[in-house]
């Protein structure tokens, strides 16, 4: 009987052992599982914040890269009804919708940052502490006469703006017919489909039934943050020897002709993308250095994402 009972007593003992062996592997199965969600989940976020980049620096690559394209004109100067010294609309070319006529016929200004969008003078609501971009240019494919869009007549000898698809008698020859692009990126503080999340807006140049109009359409939520730099040519040599920011004073300087003293060449683009999500842990503010600018990151639960790119303005004049 004694020995049987030590023999019980024994597999008790080793019952328990199991029993709790179990309840510790469970517990790290459980444990190891929830971290691989987490990752997971985090990884899921990352690749979303990614995605959005990926598409807003799409939209912004392809029009930095067409400004400044005039098709046979060449050049911005030979085109008539372009913004000038003392005359914002020289041919008194229809009044945009939502804009000015210089923020529309600035064509020697093919690309354009600011730190803000204020003397866009389009009633926008931009948000603090980030920058815009124009940029101007003529569609690469011939199109046909479109009533109440501003179109370019481009020839090699001399060129013009016009607005109604009517030819104008005294107009240069009908070599080509171009659409006019005008195109103007900010970020607004809230998306009207995320009304939790910053959002990159673009008004983009059109036409409505009765008049040149600018459409101001949503291009990519979650963009959080937009620091330009300007990569220009200082000396005229067609090489980019200096990089300013947006707020650069220099930027705004400009010819008698009103041609930019210093044609951009190119834009340094620097990007903050913000997870939808609240839920991750941050511990702090943490100060970011975006393009030698300083931002603080609220500590708000949310992941975020820097992505960097240089976008050449491939018809400027440039050796990049």
């Amino acid at each position: 009987m004694i020995a049987v009972r030590a023999e019980r007593g024994l597999t008790l003992i080793e019952l328990l052992i199991a029993m709790t062996i179990g309840i510790i592997i469970t517990g790290t199965i459980a444990q190891a599982l929830a971290l691989s969600s987490a990752h997971f989940r985090r990884s899921q976020a990352l690749a979303q914040m990614q995605e959005q980049a990926d598409v807003a620096l799409q939209f912004l690559a392809e029009d930095i890269r067409h400004a400044g394209h005039w098709g046979l004109a060449g050049d911005a100067a030979l085109v008539a009804g372009r913004s000038i010294s003392g005359d914002d609309n020289p041919l008194t070319l229809q009044q945009p919708a939502r804009c000015s006529a210089q923020f529309a016929l600035n064509l020697a200004h093919p690309v354009e940052v600011a730190a803000d969008t204020a003397r866009w003078a389009c009633g926008l609501a931009p948000d603090t502490g980030n920058d815009s971009l124009v940029v101007r240019y003529a569609s690469t494919d011939t199109v046909a006469a479109q009533p109440h869009r501003l179109q370019v007549i481009a020839s090699p000898n001399a060129s013009r703006v016009i607005d109604n698809g009517d030819y104008p008698l005294t107009g240069p020859p009908l070599t080509e017919l171009l659409n006019l692009h005008v195109r103007g990126y900010y970020i607004a503080p809230r998306s009207s489909l995320f009304p939790e999340q910053p959002v990159l807006r673009r008004l983009t140049l059109s036409a409505l039934s009765t008049r040149p109009t600018f459409i101001d359409e949503e291009i990519s939520a979650g963009v959080e943050r937009l620091v330009l730099r300007a990569a220009v040519d200082s000396t005229g040599d067609g090489f980019a020897d200096l990089t300013l920011s947006a707020n650069d004073p220099r930027l705004a300087q400009f010819d008698a002709n009103g041609a930019p003293l210093m044609p951009v060449l190119g834009i340094h683009v620097t990007m903050v993308n913000r997870s939808a999500d609240t839920h991750w842990r941050t511990p702090a503010p943490q100060q970011l250095s975006l393009a030698g600018r300083a931002w603080m990151a609220p500590a708000d639960g949310r992941l975020r994402f820097v992505s960097e790119q240089f976008i050449p303005v491939h018809n400027a004049m440039r050796a990049l």
